[in-house]
């Protein structure tokens, strides 16, 4: 039996004595298409460059080429809170920092700018030189915040926004005035998307998780669907399967013509899976199944399910503000019942009685000052008096009062006596008092009007009708210039990590300030100490906490442009996989793909199909000892990886150590019964061919039964072949099923096997 063909690359689906000679149950830093057949060990890789800002605990997320049109190539570095750039990996230049880490930064290079956008964030993009935020400021379009870019007929594509995860944006390409406009121009994002929005499958239990260009269309990948855009102007989203999906929008690799990315169940070449060989392996790995969600307060049904502590409440154009309207308070009643009116007239200088405000006419949400009480009157006979009003509430014990003087025509109608600063309308100077009442202290009370004439003369009469017209016999309170509001609690299914706290408003030279609050239950939120946050910032609370809560404080110093909050937003994220999600490039003509194992965590596994060369070109080998988050590549074909864990780029598939370390190949064989089952073999002696290499050495371990290996050092020192004949292979040379392993553990050694020939005997049925 001659081992002289491992094309096959990987098998763990079946058991060891049915996996087929040309495949490996454990096949490791080797290549079996860079010599058809052969094994030859990978290159290993260096370090390319490190910065101490990037490493905020989650490594390299991202390093993005931008190639200048001088030739020039620069590089965006992100760990998806800070991004710096570079050109050489040695010196770097800040963009931004402060971006949400929980989720990841991508970005793709549109015409001379990079576009950046991780769902949660503002997207910005980037010239090489100046970044700039496009949220709606400074004459930059308001771009929906959205997790998976592309490029596609001159047109900025983003899937999944934080409204809806089925949402595909695109800009305007020609203005009303029909001028070309660049994806960037603040008029290619309207607030109105109508045409420019396509929800793809909405409704389908799915959210979008990647895209790619095929064939000349986009292809939209979900969860378990793929969706093909076509048309232009208008798009229409036609799902083209029902059978497979997307699991992680960086695995996607367009190869030969050929669309390679990881699916739900397995490895996928276009529509076919290409993985069954390893489907257990398929099981472990993480996927990007985390959501970017936001909850959001916007409208006026909105802000109506909160509550108001005190002020105003919410129009109908949305806005949560102060009301700027006057309230009016009607009178339920007098005492004495019956009386109609209430006259001072000669006889008596004074009158006191008392009015009671009816129950369901003040909000218990108002807080103001009372600004007016009117009392329609009527004078008869020349009298030439002063009157003085004076109101009384006996809950808070405030009185406030007004005079008016120079009262003297008969038939005289007054309807108003003012309170407060200022002048009242008809002119008459505002007498004191600046009397302000709780909401607690006005619902169902009572106050006593004392009126007090001067200056009654015989014949001289004046008449109080309190109760008899309404609109006219009230209190009015002016409005208040601070309020509160609080909203109804959230309920979150889960919470893997909390987003940003924003919000759209207007002080108008005002002030607005912000507050939140989180629990693990609806009950004990009430006893959590609310936290002052500012729009932009992102939410610290623990992830276990479910359940949150905002308010707010505005005071306002105008009243007709009052401040006000047009909307809030709490985002959150949902799911697992974000940053160890799986990977992919093209390089050499093979599909690389990385992913984490639920098992190993940020330890990254490398996958790579061989070449559609390779005899099997569905074969897969597996590389290790490679930990890392991010791939990319250069106009001069150079390979980069950032670091799973430091600030640190590498250089991939280079030198002949792993930044150091000893690359282990390793090749085992399947379980073999050389035809005979049931019977012991003897492995009598084994020939190995290869590559020489100075100093070198390869290690042949032989297994029996499923026994550990023992291990045998071979000599593969020189130049040229090599031609190895071993003898006297013991122990471990006898058994029903025989397994060989060749492996290297040298620094800086390379191996290459081009065959292997076991020479063995059957001794004797198995008793």
């Amino acid at each position: 039996m001659t081992f002289d063909d491992f094309s096959g690359g990987l098998n763990t689906a079946v058991s060891l004595r049915k996996i087929p000679l040309t495949m490996s149950p454990n096949i490791r830093n080797f290549l079996i298409d860079e010599k058809p057949g052969s094994l030859v060990q990978r290159k290993g890789f260096i370090v390319a460059g490190s910065s101490m800002t990037l490493r905020a605990g989650n490594g390299i997320t991202g390093v993005f080429p931008y190639y200048s049109d001088d030739g020039t190539t620069k590089f965006l570095v992100t760990d998806s809170s800070v991004v710096v750039e570079t050109s050489d990996f040695n010196t770097w230049v800040e963009v931004v920092r402060g971006l949400n880490t929980s989720v990841l930064l991508r970005c793709i290079q549109v015409r001379n700018k990079m576009w950046c956008t991780n769902g949660t964030d503002a997207v910005f993009t980037w010239d090489s030189s100046t970044r700039v935020t496009l949220n709606g400021t400074v004459g930059t379009p308001n771009v929906p915040k959205f997790k998976y870019p592309i490029y596609y007929q001159e047109r900025v594509w983003g899937l999944n926004t934080t409204a809806n995860g089925s949402s595909l944006d695109f800009n305007s390409i020609i203005s009303t005035e029909n001028r070309i406009l660049a994806p960037d121009d603040y008029l290619a994002w309207p607030s109105d998307r109508t045409g420019l929005q396509i929800n793809v499958g909405q409704g389908d239990g799915q959210v979008g998780q990647g895209m790619w260009i095929q064939d000349g269309l986009l292809r939209i990948g979900k969860q378990n669907s793929i969706y093909t855009i076509y048309g232009t102007d208008p798009y229409t989203a036609r799902k083209t399967d029902a059978q497979t999906g997307l699991t992680s929008f960086d695995s996607v690799v367009m190869l030969d013509g050929n669309a390679y990315y990881l699916g739900p169940d397995g490895i996928y070449e276009n529509l076919r899976r290409i993985s069954d060989a390893f489907a257990p392996d398929i099981e472990t790995f993480q996927k990007d199944t985390t959501q970017t969600l936001e909850n959001a307060w916007e409208t006026q049904a909105d802000f109506s399910r909160g509550n108001f502590s005190f002020g105003s409440t919410a129009t109908t154009s949305g806005l949560l503000q102060v009301q700027i309207e006057d309230f009016n308070m009607n009178w339920a009643g007098t005492e004495p019942i019956g009386e109609s009116t209430i006259a001072v007239h000669s006889g008596s200088t004074s009158t006191i009685f008392a009015v009671r405000l009816a129950s369901n006419t003040v909000p218990s949400t108002y807080y103001g000052a009372v600004k007016q009480i009117g009392l329609w009157s009527r004078i008869t006979g020349p009298c030439g008096i002063t009157v003085k009003v004076t109101c009384r509430n006996p809950k808070s014990g405030q009185s406030i009062s007004s005079s008016r003087g120079g009262i003297g025509n008969s038939g005289m109608l007054l309807n108003s006596f003012f309170f407060g600063t200022g002048v009242s309308p008809t002119g008459d100077t505002v007498i004191t008092g600046d009397a302000k009442w709780s909401a607690d202290e006005l619902v169902n009370s009572s106050f006593t009007i004392k009126v007090e004439a001067e200056g009654i003369a015989s014949g001289c009469s004046f008449y109080f009708y309190p109760s008899s017209v309404t609109g006219n016999a009230n209190i009015i309170l002016q409005p208040s210039t601070t309020f509160q509001f609080l909203s109804e609690v959230s309920t979150l299914t889960s919470v893997t990590a909390w987003g940003n706290f924003e919000s759209a408003r207007n002080t108008n030279g005002g002030t607005i300030d912000y507050f939140i609050r989180a629990s693990t239950s609806s009950v004990n939120i009430t006893t959590q100490v609310w936290t002052n946050i500012t729009p932009g910032v992102r939410i610290n609370a623990p992830v276990i906490n479910n359940y949150i809560q905002w308010a707010s404080t505005i005071t306002s110093i105008s009243t007709i442009t009052p401040s006000n909050i047009d909307n809030v937003t709490i985002g959150h994220i949902e799911g697992a996989g974000s940053v160890n999600r799986a990977f992919g490039i093209d390089w050499k003509n093979r599909y690389w793909l990385f992913v984490a194992t639920e098992t190993s965590g940020d330890f990254s596994l490398g996958y790579i199909k061989a070449r559609i060369t390779n005899p099997r070109p569905d074969a897969f080998v597996l590389f290790d000892g490679i930990n890392i988050r991010s791939l990319a590549k250069d106009r001069t074909n150079t390979l980069y990886a950032g670091a799973a864990s430091t600030g640190t780029v590498y250089r991939l598939d280079y030198g002949t150590n792993d930044n150091g370390q000893i690359i282990v190949p390793v090749y085992e064989s399947p379980g073999l019964t050389f035809g005979e089952t049931y019977k012991d073999k003897v492995v009598q002696m084994m020939l190995l061919e290869g590559q020489k290499e100075t100093g070198a050495t390869l290690k042949l371990g032989i297994s029996a039964d499923g026994a550990s290996y023992t291990e045998r050092t071979v000599s593969i020192d020189g130049s040229g072949r090599y031609t190895t004949v071993l003898k006297g292979l013991t122990p471990n040379n006898r058994g029903e099923t025989i397994q060989f392993r060749i492996k290297n553990d040298q620094l800086d050694k390379g191996l290459t096997l081009e065959n292997m020939t076991p020479v063995y005997t059957v001794e004797e049925r198995l008793k």
